[in-house]
C-alpha cells in the first residue's frame, strides 16, 4: 500500500470519529468502506488510530473513538506569536495583528519571573523582575508559545 493510500484512508478515519460515535473498529471498517469505497482490515485501523492519537473516550454513556482534544489557547498563541527576542533588559514579543493585547495578558497571567507586560497592536514588551533572567525567559516564553 502507498502513502498516499494511507494518507487518505487516515483522513477518512480523522473525518468519520470526529462526525460519529464509532465504537469499535468493525464499524470504522464498515463505514470506510461504505462511504469512502476505502476497503480495509482492521490491523490497519489500528495502526492509522495509533497513528492519528485517536483513542477511546466516553462520550455519555458509552466508549467512543475520538480525536485527541486540541489546547485552542496553545494553538491560538502558536499562530499569534511570530518572533521573541532580547537584549540586556528587555524582552519584545512580535505577534500578528491584533493578538499583543492577548500574549500579553497570557504571559501576565503567566508563572514566569516578570515585572509585567506592555502590548500594543502587535508588539509586546516584556520587563523581566531580574535582568539576569533575560535568556531563560525568552527561551520559556518561546517554550509557553510553542514556537522553539
Amino acid at each position: 500500500m502507498d502513502k498516499k493510500e494511507v494518507k487518505n484512508r487516515q483522513a477518512a478515519i480523522a473525518e468519520l470519529v470526529s462526525e460519529r460515535d464509532v465504537q469499535d473498529q468493525k464499524e470504522l471498517v464498515d463505514l470506510l468502506e461504505d462511504i469512502y469505497g476505502i476497503e480495509t482490515n482492521q490491523s490497519a485501523i489500528s495502526r492509522d488510530l495509533r497513528a492519528l492519537g485517536i483513542s477511546k473516550r466516553p462520550i455519555g454513556d458509552k466508549l467512543v473513538y475520538a480525536p485527541k482534544a486540541v489546547d485552542v489557547q496553545k494553538e491560538l498563541l502558536r499562530k499569534a506569536v511570530k518572533n521573541v527576542v532580547y537584549n540586556n533588559s528587555l524582552i519584545v514579543v512580535k505577534t500578528a495583528a491584533g493578538f499583543a493585547d492577548m500574549v500579553g495578558d497570557f504571559l501576565d497571567d503567566s508563572k514566569l519571573e516578570l515585572l509585567g507586560t506592555i502590548a500594543g497592536e502587535n508588539t509586546v514588551f516584556v520587563s523581566p523582575r531580574e535582568e539576569k533572567n533575560i535568556k531563560k525567559i525568552a527561551r520559556q516564553i518561546r517554550n509557553l508559545v510553542g514556537i522553539e
